[in-house]
């Protein structure tokens, strides 16, 4: 249970883990992502004012949006790993990149557990663009953040032998930069879905 009650501690006693409950790890958030990339390009779809004809397009849109998600989480899990050695190489991180990668799996584990609620959210503000669907998955994603935030510090911690402050540091640059970019996406999306359905007869 210390991998969810105290990541501390479960990072500091695995740190010559494999790489094999990682990878397990991100694959089922990456099929989490999918499933709920698949299940919102079926209703944006079905959004569209086209013809018909044109929903003979809706396999191979949803099976784009699902394989595009799977792979996504994959990079971001790269990427963000990338980000956050560099930054922490800044307050002298001695730790190797492998090691960092490993432990920054588990902050996959928040948006795991909580995605049905997230797919719930997500279907509402698809169906209904309000103002109040967009401001309560908002606050959800603030939420997951939040929790995901305490794994991205522990992990720096160990991986990188830093204090917990200069690990917090290191991962609220990138942190804030992401989460307001996700605000900005969620709006543009909103702005985006009302004006599909101000176009439906």
């Amino acid at each position: 249970m210390d991998v969810l009650l105290n990541p501390d501690k479960f990072f500091m006693e695995h740190k010559e883990m494999s790489f094999k409950l990682p990878i397990a790890i991100v694959a089922i958030s990456a099929i989490v992502s999918a499933t709920s990339a698949y299940s919102a390009s079926q209703i944006i779809f079905k959004t569209l004012p086209i013809e018909s004809g044109g929903l003979n397009l809706l396999p191979l849109f949803s099976a784009f949006a699902a394989i595009s998600a799977f792979l996504g989480a994959f990079l971001f899990w790269v990427v963000f790993a990338v980000i956050l050695y560099v930054i922490s190489a800044i307050f002298k991180g001695k730790g190797n990149f492998t090691t960092l990668m490993k432990f920054l799996a588990f902050s996959f584990i928040p948006s795991i557990i909580l995605s049905p609620i997230y797919l719930y959210l997500n279907a509402e503000l698809l169906g209904s663009p309000t103002m109040e669907n967009l401001y309560a998955i908002v606050i959800f994603s603030a939420v997951v953040a939040l929790w995901q935030f305490v794994y991205f510090v522990f992990a720096v911690k160990n991986a990188r032998e830093l204090s917990v402050k200069k690990s917090a540091i290191v991962c609220a640059i990138p942190l804030v930069l992401w989460f307001a970019y996700s605000i900005y996406s969620l709006q543009s999306q909103l702005e985006v879905l009302q004006m599909l359905k101000s176009l439906q007869i």
